[in-house]
């Protein structure tokens, strides 16, 4: 395990704001990195204070989180990914609901005025002409 603190300010504080900022619920979270909830539960407490490094890969890859902010609290929450520079965390979220809710993106598509592909339209809404 690695157990961190710095200026007081324990690694479960900093998973709190995480989750806030990242507006998910404490089970979610431990679902998307193998954990239990309660654990999870525990860290946010202080009954538990560290994680694994396999944990650590986990949640720094998934979440896109500097590894340096959650250890001790020093830097950019975030690391941002050459392809989505400049693109807020809600705004990712939008775009992975977009890529997820596949029944939804020609709606979306129309609202945002952009064209489909032929191919990549749904069967049904191709024209057999």
């Amino acid at each position: 395990m690695i157990f961190f603190t710095k200026k007081g300010i324990f690694l479960g504080n900093r998973l709190k704001k995480l989750l806030d900022i990242l507006k998910i619920r404490q089970n979610q979270f431990a679902l998307s990195v193998d954990l239990s909830p309660s654990y999870i539960s525990d860290m946010i407490t202080g009954k538990k204070t560290g994680f694994s490094t396999e944990t650590l890969v986990k949640i720094t890859e998934l979440y896109r989180v500097n590894l340096t902010w959650l250890l001790t609290g020093e830097g950019e929450m975030f690391v941002s990914a050459s392809e989505n520079e400049g693109i807020s965390v809600q705004e990712q979220k939008v775009i992975e609901a977009y890529r997820k809710k596949t029944e939804l993106q020609p709606a979306v598509n129309i609202l945002l005025g952009v064209e489909e592909e032929a191919d990549e339209m749904p069967a049904e809404r191709q024209s057999v002409g």
